[in-house]
């Protein structure tokens, strides 16, 4: 449900419309040619009233989605995993389903944010962004923090990561740089969750694990989405696509902006949520 507010432009809009027919409508009925006229501005009040309407929906959606995905600038980036390939002109390559899981998500999120509301407002002078979903691959593992790395970290807009530490760099930068609940040991293959009070955990049955974790590291919003394989990682990226409102209402009923959700995957492709935890883990370095 929208909070109260949001619903504020569009019925502002509203009244301020109809108060608007209601006049034109009296002085054009005075006239000679008057059914004619207002029946010609009650048309193009109704047009503009829909396009305001839509574009004032379409804004409320985005401020609602702004502060989960750390949207700026009406950006939101989606990093996918990539590997060396000296054989290629860029000298990495990129998991073909993962990509595919990446497609997915955009079109989804996409289809909640539909492009054609701000180019219809614009025309009646309502400037809305469109929501401009990116998806790039991440730089290679085997470098050092270098120049493609630190473009991608300093572009507007917040990070969603397909992909483990294994292959995707930024996943394993940002969970090393921030203060998540759970990580994964790239060596070991396996996930480990911080209990406090108790320090790190090993996780039991980590290939049937997956991981979804929003962090906020130096300002910038970051959430990761993976798992044991693509299996993994889709299953992360497809709950992030259905449960993102349902995670940010529970955001904002904790007053929290951070979360971690563990996610378990039954023998039937099933996704279960076996834990999840939100705002930050104490003294978890």
């Amino acid at each position: 449900m929208f909070r109260s507010w949001y619903w504020l432009v569009p019925a502002l809009i509203t009244l301020i419309l109809i108060v608007a027919v209601a006049i034109w409508g009296n002085c054009l009925l005075t006239m000679p040619w008057g059914n004619v006229g207002l029946n010609v501005v009650s048309d193009f009040f109704f047009v503009v009233f829909l396009s305001l309407l839509f574009g004032g929906l379409y804004w409320a959606m985005l401020a609602r989605a702004r502060p989960f995905f750390g949207i700026d600038h009406a950006l939101l980036q989606i990093c996918i995993s990539s590997h060396k390939d000296e054989t290629t002109s860029t000298k990495k390559v990129l998991t073909a389903e993962e990509y595919e899981i990446a497609q997915e998500l955009r079109t989804v999120l996409k289809r909640q944010f539909p492009d054609f509301i701000p180019s219809w407002a614009r025309l009646f002078g309502v400037n809305l962004e469109a929501l401009d979903i990116a998806i790039i691959p991440s730089p290679l593992k085997d470098k050092e923090l270098g120049d493609e790395e630190v473009t991608i970290r300093s572009r507007p807009g917040g990070l969603i990561l397909l992909g483990g530490p294994t292959r995707n760099s930024l996943t394993a930068f940002y969970l090393d740089k921030g203060n998540p609940w759970i990580k994964f040991v790239d060596e070991e293959k396996k996930f480990y969750v911080w209990r406090n009070g108790q320090g790190w955990q090993e996780l039991q049955d980590s290939g049937r694990l997956a991981l979804l974790e929003k962090l906020v590291v130096d300002g910038k919003t970051v959430i990761v989405a993976f798992g044991f394989g693509e299996s993994g990682t889709s299953a992360a990226a497809r709950h992030l696509a259905n449960e993102w409102k349902t995670l940010l209402g529970e955001c904002r009923k904790k007053r929290q902006n951070e979360f971690a959700r563990l996610l378990y995957i039954n023998d039937n492709g099933r996704v279960q949520i076996q834990e999840e935890f939100f705002g930050s883990p104490k003294d978890a370095r």
